[in-house]
């Protein structure tokens, strides 16, 4: 079995680490989250408040 799962195709191509590294250090000065809202384009309440009960 090991040496099927070594000789089979990749499964996410080639250097995986290296672009993980690479995506990870390209968004290092980016918020660490971002609510879902703001991902839809609904960041601007225009000064509004929304209260949540």
């Amino acid at each position: 079995m090991r040496g099927r799962l070594r000789t089979g195709p990749d499964l996410y191509g080639q250097n995986v680490g290296d672009r993980i590294v690479d995506f990870l250090a390209d968004r290092r000065d980016e918020g660490v989250f971002e609510w879902s809202h703001e991902r839809n384009g609904f960041d601007d309440l225009g000064g509004q408040h929304v209260n949540y009960l």
